[in-house]
């Protein structure tokens, strides 16, 4: 780096020229030099902010995390005291629902428990705050968890189910419900019913694998697969009668009919050797 030269010294008085070039020289270098140690010192400044900010940032976040962690223990720990005093109430009516014959249905019994572990009542005294006086309206909602367990709640609409909730409503000890000739009576003919509605799904999937398979082979002109397709539904057929119908082999010997045809028409194309 060029230094400055003095104008008045005397090894310099025969050269001003190349003193004051010198000194621009020197000057611009100084001036460049200022910059660059300003511009460093503004990108340590830089760099100083964005690792105290980063540094900020993991704190907040560790900060964070651990807010949320000790959230979840309390939720977590809430739950399960939560639990621990519906398990208590629930242990305790089901005690009491045998004793007065009724069938400790698990949803009946979790509804209570909650309600009363929600309002502070004690195991002890869930029976006089819940079954005390309403113990026909228990008798329905556990006869409906009893069935649920014999029959299932997806087939609540059948028409004997309302039938036999009335049944093991009115028996006790209600779990002596499946001795009673009505209702031995009753479990038979929805057993068969729900046999029959099995068989009937097990059917209606067959016949849309059946049509399905047609139209990705297209061994049935669109129409015809259509028209196929609105029998069997009507008949309700499953894939045996549907591939054994007479109407199948009809739709399928005119598919292939019409193919020969078309096949028969196509004239090939030879191709001459040039000389």
């Amino acid at each position: 780096m060029a230094r400055r030269r003095s104008y008045f010294s005397k090894s310099n008085q025969n050269d001003l020229a190349g003193v004051f070039l010198n000194n621009c020289i020197a000057s611009q270098q100084k001036s460049k030099k200022a910059e660059k140690a300003a511009i460093d010192r503004v990108l340590r400044e830089e760099e100083r902010e964005r690792v105290r900010f980063a540094r900020e940032e993991e704190r907040k976040r560790v900060r964070l995390a651990k807010e949320r962690e000790r959230e979840r223990a309390r939720l977590a720990n809430e739950r399960a005291k939560f639990n621990q005093k519906t398990t208590a109430v629930a242990t305790r009516l089901e005690l009491e629902f045998e004793k007065i014959g009724l069938h400790p249905g698990k949803q009946t019994i979790a509804t209570i428990a909650i309600k009363a572990v929600q309002a502070s009542v004690s195991p002890a005294k869930a029976k006089s705050y819940y079954i005390d006086g309403m113990e026909d309206t228990l008798a329905q909602s556990c006869a409906v968890d009893f069935l649920e367990l014999k029959i299932g709640s997806e087939y609540q609409h059948l028409v004997g189910y309302p039938l036999m909730v009335d049944i093991v409503k009115n028996c006790r000890p209600q779990k002596d419900a499946e001795q009673d000739k009505s209702y031995m009576e009753l479990k038979s003919e929805i057993d068969n019913e729900i046999k029959e509605l099995i068989a009937k799904a097990q059917r209606e999937v067959e016949r849309e694998k059946v049509v399905n398979a047609l139209f990705t082979a297209k061994l049935m002109f669109k129409d015809e697969l259509g028209e196929f397709f609105d029998l069997i539904e009507e008949n309700d057929w499953g894939k045996e009668e549907s591939i054994n119908s007479d109407i199948y082999k009809e739709r399928i010997a005119n598919k292939a009919k019409y193919v020969l045809e078309v096949q028969s028409q196509i004239t090939p194309i030879k191709l001459s050797r040039a000389d």
